[in-house]
């Protein structure tokens, strides 16, 4: 019996690990490249650079967090992160 208990433990364990992986990775933080680059170029930014995820650049809210590297509207090079939520629009956060 000692036996059993132990193998369930050890399988409960395992799936409760597997689990907290997948709900991790089901929030993962992403970049969205297209559509960064859309919404820069749309508020006048050019020479835009995708640099990949930016993992503690947003709020807790918006998972999709891609970086980038541009010239601004006004002709500075700028560096920033493009932060944007599920049922929000997105906000370009500068470094």
């Amino acid at each position: 019996m000692a036996g059993r208990a132990g193998t369930a433990l050890v399988i409960v364990t395992l799936s409760l690990i597997f689990a907290a992986l997948f709900v991790v990775e089901d929030l993962h933080l992403v970049a969205r490249p297209v559509t960064s680059r859309r919404i820069l170029t749309q508020l006048g930014y050019t020479e835009i650079t995708i640099t990949g995820v930016h993992p503690l650049a947003c709020a807790s809210g918006e998972p999709f967090r891609t970086g980038f590297g541009a010239r601004s509207p006004g002709g500075s090079l700028v560096r920033g992160t493009v932060c944007q939520g599920w049922f929000k629009g997105a906000t370009v956060r500068l470094r």
